[in-house]
């Protein structure tokens, strides 16, 4: 069996969010992760995490475009510290 992409829960061809993956993204958010690490356990850029919070309702969009300028810099953002 392949490992990697292929095998994430939820993962699909088309790059689509399944509902499975948007309910794992959800509780982890509000466990606290990190868009970083959010991004690596679903492998997806830092903008299509963040982005997905929006759609949720999870953050605003003046939070998502926030974090997203501040995720990208070098050294990133810690969102919960600003949240």
């Amino acid at each position: 069996m392949i490992s990697g992409l292929f095998d994430r829960p939820g993962w699909t061809p088309e790059g689509r969010w399944s509902d499975d993956e948007r309910l794992t993204l959800a509780r982890a958010w509000r466990r606290g992760e990190s868009l970083r690490d959010l991004a690596e356990r679903h492998c997806r850029s830092i903008e299509s995490v963040a982005r997905q919070l929006q759609h949720q309702g999870a953050i605003d969009g003046a939070t998502a475009h926030s974090m997203l300028n501040a995720a990208l810099r070098p050294g990133g953002w810690d969102e919960r510290a600003a949240a």
